[in-house]
């Protein structure tokens, strides 16, 4: 394969990981506004920062909450099933849902351990 070929393949992967990474927060604020109450979708951080998902739903650790923070996963899992049971990874679409599943299971521990999602609140 060309040098072009596979230049393709990775841009197709970086980039689409920049709308997986959008997905996942997206998938938290819609879960929040099904499960919960949406309160604001805001960039925190500057250049080098990120969307921030501020929501109410029900107590820390509870399953509601439990479910808002853990969405993004289960809909990246989605992804591997998905890209798992398609083509060959010779084909350039295999490579932008690779990128964009990847994104989705990209995750932080407030995400994952509500004890640091109150850490991460406290200091927001």
């Amino acid at each position: 394969m060309s040098v072009i070929i596979y230049a393709l393949y990775v841009i197709a992967a970086l980039s689409s990981g920049l709308i997986g990474t959008i997905i996942h927060e997206l998938t938290h604020a819609v879960t929040a506004a099904a499960v919960g109450r949406l309160i604001n979708v805001s960039w925190r951080g500057g250049v080098f920062g990120a969307l921030y998902i501020d929501y109410q739903a029900g107590p820390a650790g509870g399953w509601r909450d439990e479910l808002v923070r853990k969405a993004p996963l289960g809909v990246g899992l989605l992804g591997v099933g998905a890209v798992l049971v398609t083509s060959k990874p010779s084909a350039v679409w295999w490579w932008l849902l690779s990128g964009m599943t990847l994104g989705c299971l990209w995750t932080s521990p407030a995400d994952l351990f509500t004890d640091a999602a109150a850490v991460a609140d406290d200091h927001a």
